[in-house]
């Protein structure tokens, strides 16, 4: 969605049926790891994703989120190989994921 041509980006999750046992873990464990890092004083993207890949391990394999502006990803990337700082009024996603079949 665009707004005055700038862009928004929103992640859900969605179940058809009813999750099983390790997909409410899986989730709550998910959600645990973007709200401590949407709270964190961490200003160094490469440590926020660190931090996010050591509790949610191998089937993290996306990065934790993105800068959003006039184009959909922007800088700052928050991702392993970072070398960016977040900073005041910076706007970014932080959406975590455990991806697996």
């Amino acid at each position: 969605m665009k707004y005055k041509n700038y862009c928004s980006d929103i992640t859900r999750t969605i179940y058809i049926g009813n999750p099983s046992k390790k997909e409410i873990k899986d989730y709550n464990k998910v959600l645990k790891i973007q709200e401590e890092s949407i709270k964190t004083k961490e200003t160094k993207t490469s440590k926020l994703f660190l931090k996010a890949k050591k509790v949610l391990g191998k089937d993290f394999v996306h990065s934790l989120g993105h800068g959003i502006g006039i184009d959909i990803h922007e800088k700052p990337n928050l991702n392993e190989k970072s070398k960016e700082k977040l900073t005041n009024k910076m706007i970014y996603t932080v959406e975590p994921g455990i991806y697996n079949k």
